[in-house]
């Protein structure tokens, strides 16, 4: 039933590009991926260790939005609070990752097409053939349009890490910006399967 609904999530983000408002990602969102991925893969959260593995990232944003949080509250603005509103308005915008951030020699940029053409033609085993093209992966990963603060020094983005029928995440983090580098402040995990 997760093989399905994980089906069904490939299959509404490609919808979604056509039925979204297409968008343009800026340096500074590239600049916020690279910051996620330098913060990926520490002994803190090992369900996302990329170490040893090919990181696969899907050419398009994630554009489902995830459940609101209640704990955001509107009485006291703060950095974190202006970004994740803008987060909350732009996220699931649909835009093209392109690989132009990071070391673009540390992760590939897969088509989300391609995901779908390996589940819609392998119906229930999936999985098995997109470890069969790529056995050295972990999965992989979506990124939303991230959402900044007006000083643009604060960033909340949407991350899914997709590996297995009963095997992925959903996250959102908040970044921070310090002597020019994004880095990873805190995280939330809102599923897990």
């Amino acid at each position: 039933m997760l093989l399905g609904a994980l089906f069904c999530f490939v299959a509404r983000q490609t919808h979604a590009e056509s039925a979204t408002n297409h968008c343009a990602l800026t340096q500074e969102d590239y600049d916020v991926f690279a910051g996620l991925i330098q913060g990926l893969g520490k002994p803190e959260h090992p369900e996302e260790t990329w170490q040893g593995k090919e990181r696969l990232i899907l050419d398009t944003t994630a554009t489902e939005e995830p459940e609101k949080l209640e704990s955001y509250s509107n009485s006291q603005p703060s950095r974190s609070v202006e970004a994740f509103r803008d987060y909350l308005k732009k996220g699931h915008d649909s835009c093209g990752v392109k690989a132009q951030f990071g070391d673009s020699r540390s992760y590939r940029i897969i088509a989300g097409k391609e995901i779908q053409d390996l589940f819609s033609k392998s119906v229930g085993k999936g999985w098995e053939e997109f470890y069969k093209k790529y056995p050295n992966s972990s999965g992989y990963w979506q990124f939303s349009r991230p959402g900044f603060n007006p000083a643009h020094d604060t960033a909340w983005f949407y991350v899914v890490h997709a590996c297995g029928g009963l095997c992925g995440t959903g996250h959102l983090y908040l970044l921070s910006k310090e002597n020019g580098q994004w880095t990873v402040k805190y995280r939330l995990m809102l599923w897990i399967s």
